[in-house]
């Protein structure tokens, strides 16, 4: 049995994925959503502004969210950009609220004061690297993680069916639906800074273990960076990964171990002679290391494990 499963079932079981819960719990958000706003109005109180919103997301015609794609060169993109009530209505509540919670010191994509260079530049001087993206983040970041995240949230003066109606609110309009799935919408403000919030359970495993080593930890939304600043094996490193299977999926084909040797490639920008500096990806393609073969490093565990 999964709590945070059985806790969103039940918030489904009762109101389904529409507005039906503001026919039951309106005030409950109206109060809740009134205490999150610090914003002055000379002309509309908290309360006012709050069921405001709410009425606007309920009568807008259509999706909360817009799809669209493009491609670039080298794969095709989906989009799901918010409606404008919604677009609103995250702007207001949800991310002032998302900002309430906790982010590592050491996870750096979306957040204030941080570049991929100064984010880089935390790892100097260094001669190893192992980098590894989580595989399709937003995507794998299900309606799931998102209900958990609210409802963890310290929702002070509520009883537990108003928490479950509000984390599920919050949820659903926090979520788009991609390939039958309510998923985080590639495309929404809030995305990035939800996401890196609700993976600091991850954040805190690895940076433990990488302090442990005396190797440096960062995240890039769902670009991770280990590094040494001496030489080290690579099985010293890649018990990385494993760790964070057990939290998210590990994309298979881009997981590279560097050293300074060579330049490093990473985040755009290449480490080299002790220098951050941005790259083009025409360089990038023609001189960095290839993938680790998946297969080869971890279907037969031979390297040291971060337990």
């Amino acid at each position: 049995m999964n709590p945070k499963v059985d806790r969103l079932n039940e918030y489904c079981r009762r109101f389904g994925p529409g507005f039906r819960v503001l026919d039951d719990v309106r005030n409950v958000l109206v109060d809740f959503l009134a205490g999150l706003d610090r914003q002055l109005d000379l002309f509309e109180s908290p309360e006012q502004r709050a069921l405001s919103s709410l009425e606007a997301l309920r009568v807008h015609d259509g999706s909360l969210y817009n799809r669209w794609s493009f491609s670039d060169n080298r794969k095709r993109r989906e989009l799901s950009v918010p409606c404008e009530p919604l677009k609103v209505f995250i702007d207001d509540y949800l991310i002032p609220l998302i900002k309430r919670t906790k982010v590592h010191e050491c996870c750096h994509g979306a957040e204030p004061g941080w570049s991929p260079r100064r984010s880089l530049e935390d790892h100097l001087p260094c001669y190893s690297v192992l980098s590894f993206d989580l595989k399709s983040a937003f995507n794998n970041f299900t309606i799931a993680e998102v209900f958990d995240f609210y409802y963890s949230l310290d929702l002070e003066g509520l009883e537990e069916d108003e928490k479950i109606a509000v984390a599920g609110f919050l949820s659903m309009i926090s979520s788009s639906l991609v390939d039958g799935r309510r998923v985080l919408p590639t495309g929404a403000s809030h995305s990035p800074l939800l996401f890196n919030r609700g993976l600091l359970e991850l954040d805190d495993e690895l940076y433990e273990g990488c302090s442990r080593k005396g190797f440096n930890y960062t995240r890039w939304l769902d670009d991770i960076t280990i590094s040494s600043q001496g030489k080290v094996c690579i099985e010293e490193l890649l018990g990385a990964v494993e760790l964070t299977e057990r939290y998210f999926p590990v994309a298979p084909n881009k997981i590279f171990f560097q050293k300074a040797d060579e330049p490093i490639y990473l985040l755009g920008h290449v480490i080299y002679l002790g220098r951050v500096c941005k790259n083009s990806r025409t360089e990038r393609d023609a001189h960095k290391v290839k993938p680790l073969d998946y297969d080869e490093w971890f279907g037969d565990r031979g390297y040291e494990g971060w337990e």
